[in-house]
């Protein structure tokens, strides 16, 4: 079994070489795994939490405390004998840019983490203890629910459940100050995409457990495929809300594009942040959900509209978000900066593996080499 203390006292490329030869080449060499069955979660609903005259509300600038932010990054190395899956997490603060890695890297400081970063998923038929077998603090070869990884599975799926594992890990990291705001990317809980419902349940029971007594934020980015809002909006709600705002959210295909008709209704220049709230979702716990809408400029027509998930109703916590410096991109810069470093460290883990894995044999397939090479 793969020694505990080799991540402390070795150089990570030295670990790898030594997990390739004996873990992930070994274990791709077994027989076909067995293909799970996959049950996926219906959309998520919500209600208003508020009535319509008090849903749309100014921000107020509040000078943020020490906050911090938690961000995964996950890839995947696809051969014609399985799949080889890496996440990692990064945490980052408004008062030290880069907190800690995981795994780690030489040269940057390091989280206290302990727990595979590195997914296998065969594509050989093989007896049900092998997974368990080739598992060690870096690897594991079977999912949260005990079902092994297979390639049979979409490797999106696979990643994901990693990196949501690290990122639930970090939040109980001894790094973060006690009492301090802390952000993670997406929803509070796992969202539905790319996970089987038991491995979402799971994944939520965890996350609930490491919440506890935890004052966290999680901002979802991509609301250009959402329709979260516009589904939240219904009945006698929303005839009374299109008669005060005068647009009507099953108009629009998503909730981006409602979010910035809606500006443009009730907002004027010189543009000042606005929230859109709150809404309330039941997800192992109450959570309530805002939207902010972020001018880039007082003057000019450009927009970042971010969705705001707490475990409280407290319009501190999104009056905060939104004091908080934003990026080009309209996110909050820590949340930025716990991104990139969690990709380059994922994207440096993957290179050298994937070189170790080609110069023993083991062809990537061409959407990998792809992959590696951006």
């Amino acid at each position: 079994m793969f020694c505990t203390m080799t991540m402390q006292r070795l150089d990570l490329r030295t670990v790898l070489y030594d997990v390739v030869e004996k873990y992930i080449v070994g274990y791709l060499d077994n027989e076909l795994l067995e293909r799970g069955e996959f049950q996926f979660y219906d959309n998520e609903v919500s209600t208003p939490a508020t009535n319509v005259d008090e849903l749309i509300k100014e921000v107020e600038y509040i000078e943020p405390s020490d906050v911090f932010a938690v961000d995964g990054s996950s890839r995947t190395f696809v051969s014609s004998k399985g799949v080889v899956s890496i996440a990692s997490v990064s945490l980052s603060s408004s008062m030290h840019p880069l907190v800690g890695v995981y795994p780690s890297i030489s040269g940057l400081p390091s989280l206290d983490l302990s727990i595979p970063f590195i997914a296998l998923a065969s594509s050989f038929k093989s007896s049900g203890i092998t997974p368990f077998l080739y598992s060690s603090e870096i690897i594991s070869t079977t999912s949260i629910d005990g079902t092994p990884f297979s390639s049979f599975q979409n490797p999106e799926t696979i990643e994901a459940e990693i990196r949501l594992i690290l990122e639930t890990e970090a939040i109980l990291s001894s790094k973060i100050s006690s009492g301090s705001l802390l952000i993670i990317d997406g929803p509070i809980f796992p969202p539905s995409m790319f996970l089987r419902y038991q491995v979402k349940e799971k994944l939520s029971q965890r996350r609930k457990t490491v919440l506890n007594d935890k004052n966290v934020v999680g901002i979802v980015k991509r609301l250009d495929k959402s329709q979260f809002l516009r589904s939240s909006i219904k009945d006698s709600f929303r005839r009374d809300f299109v008669a005060k705002y005068r647009v009507d959210p099953l108009s629009f295909l998503n909730d981006e594009a409602f979010l910035l008709r809606l500006y443009e209704n009730v907002a004027s220049k010189p543009y000042r942040p606005i929230v859109v709230g709150p809404f309330k979702k039941t997800d192992q716990v109450d959570i309530f959900v805002n939207y902010l809408i972020y001018p880039f400029h007082p003057y000019v027509k450009k927009f970042s509209v971010l969705r705001i998930e707490t475990t409280s109703n407290d319009m501190k916590i999104v009056n905060m978000m939104s004091s908080l410096e934003f990026t080009k991109d309209g996110i909050p810069s820590i949340l930025a900066i716990a991104d990139s470093s969690a990709k380059a460290v994922t994207s440096g883990v993957l290179r050298v593996i994937s070189t170790i894995m080609e110069r023993i044999g083991v062809q990537a397939s061409f959407s990998s080499r792809i992959g590696v090479q951006t």
